[in-house]
């Protein structure tokens, strides 16, 4: 059973006015006086399973206002795990927003030679430069680049005695139980995976919480190979909680390296709405 610690709970608001702020991600940033360049993303961090047959990661980009000419927005790449432009993978020295336009995309295509021996790459991609700036906040993103797993629902399944627990304040995530630490007094389970496309399965997920909760249902999706999906549609966890996964972060499944990260709200059965503090609760099963 879990030993339950005693977490104080900051709130942070972040409030920007209509006007002024309305370009920023960060109120007690200056307001933007002129256009910039900016990711259009829920998740600033993005896994890139690279394939042998190339198929070119598309991230989406946006200017903060309407140009009349075509816009060049500089993009610049580094990596601390030492990928390399040209060799590791391939990405444009600046995006083009066309006249009149407010998107385009930025596409990045992994070298599967360099990837298909379970290499795996961060890249930072970078927007801004002489001539237009990026939104601070908003002006860069982190690729995983990685091969690409099919998945095998049988490799995916079993015990996950390395799961942790993760709370979210304000903009940080802090551990709150499980491996190392506090290991689960019982290993949380994927089991009765089924497969219900080519694409598509379900499953359950047993021991979440490490608390006595009820087994928890789930679909997975890998339509997207760069985006694996994992919903949790609303459910019991107990008698004082329900579970789903969240509308604002994703949820997501690793066939390479065999993990489930759980981005869920913890809910009150009565009012439908997050408990205090338990809104984007992560769990990240390892095994």
């Amino acid at each position: 059973m879990k030993k339950y610690i005693n977490f104080s709970i900051v709130a942070l608001m972040l409030i920007g006015s209509i006007g002024c702020k309305k370009n920023n991600l960060v109120v007690d940033r200056p307001a933007l006086t002129v256009a910039a360049g900016e990711f259009v993303l829920s998740n600033y961090t993005i896994a890139y399973p690279v394939q042998s047959t190339p198929v070119a990661l598309a991230v989406p980009v946006a200017v903060t206002s309407i140009f009349a000419n075509d816009v060049s927005i500089p993009v610049t790449y580094s990596s601390p795990t030492g990928a390399l432009i040209g060799t590791d993978f391939n990405g444009p020295s600046s995006v083009t927003i066309k006249g009149g336009k407010l998107y385009d995309s930025l596409r990045i295509t992994g070298v599967y030679s360099q990837y298909a021996g379970g290499k795996k790459d961060s890249v930072k991609v970078k927007l801004g430069g002489a001539g237009i700036a990026g939104v601070y906040g908003r002006d860069s993103v982190w690729v995983i680049l990685q091969k690409y797993c099919p998945v095998v629902l049988a490799d995916l399944a079993g015990d996950y005695p390395n799961t942790a627990e993760f709370k979210l304040s304000g903009t940080v995530y802090t551990q709150t139980w499980g491996a190392p630490a506090n290991p689960y007094s019982a290993p949380a389970t994927v089991t009765n995976l089924v497969q219900t496309s080519a694409t598509t399965a379900t499953g359950t997920f047993g021991n979440l919480y490490d608390a006595g909760w009820n087994d928890i249902t789930f679909t997975m999706d890998w339509t997207d190979p760069s985006n694996f999906k994992i919903t949790i549609p609303t459910q019991s966890a107990d008698a004082t909680t329900d579970i789903r996964t969240s509308s604002s972060k994703p949820s997501t499944f690793s066939s390479c390296d065999q993990t489930f990260t759980l981005v869920v709200d913890l809910l009150d059965p009565t009012t439908g709405q997050p408990q205090t503090g338990l809104a984007n609760y992560k769990f990240v099963l390892l095994r």
